[in-house]
């Protein structure tokens, strides 16, 4: 929600915000933020909301230009060493989809030297690469 605010010069910690709150925000900054509200979430809705990111499909992207909330930069794998066998946290999805990012896009490594909002990441997709991802799902 932060970084939805920091696009419109909104400056303002924010500590939880309920995922419809989120959405409408990150729609008023005309940024896209994965919340699927009309529907159950699963991580096949999940890869889909992705590969269209990646091929800058999604309503209103214009571009392959992703910016993420938490710069990839900045994480630290760490905070997975404490995840629960049996399942995972709603905040291990994000290191998932950076992983799958990684794959689709032929300049995946680039993603982890993001280490500030403003930077962004474009991903250059190639057919070779969704056809490999999709083979490695199988």
């Amino acid at each position: 929600l932060e970084f939805c605010l920091s696009r419109r010069g909104v400056h303002q910690r924010v500590w939880f915000a309920k995922n419809e709150q989120l959405a409408l925000e990150c729609l008023r900054s005309s940024q896209n933020v994965l919340r699927v509200p009309q529907r159950e979430w699963n991580v096949c809705v999940n890869f889909n909301w992705l590969a269209c990111a990646a091929r800058g499909q999604l309503p209103g992207q214009g571009s392959t230009l992703i910016h993420f909330a938490t710069p990839p930069g900045r994480l630290d794998v760490s905070d997975l060493q404490g995840a629960a066998m049996d399942g995972y946290k709603m905040e291990d999805v994000y290191y998932l989809e950076l992983c799958v990012l990684n794959e689709l896009c032929e300049n995946g490594d680039d993603i982890f030297a993001s280490n500030e909002w403003s930077e962004g990441f474009h991903c250059q997709t190639s057919r070779e690469r969704f056809e490999a991802f999709g083979a490695l799902m199988m």
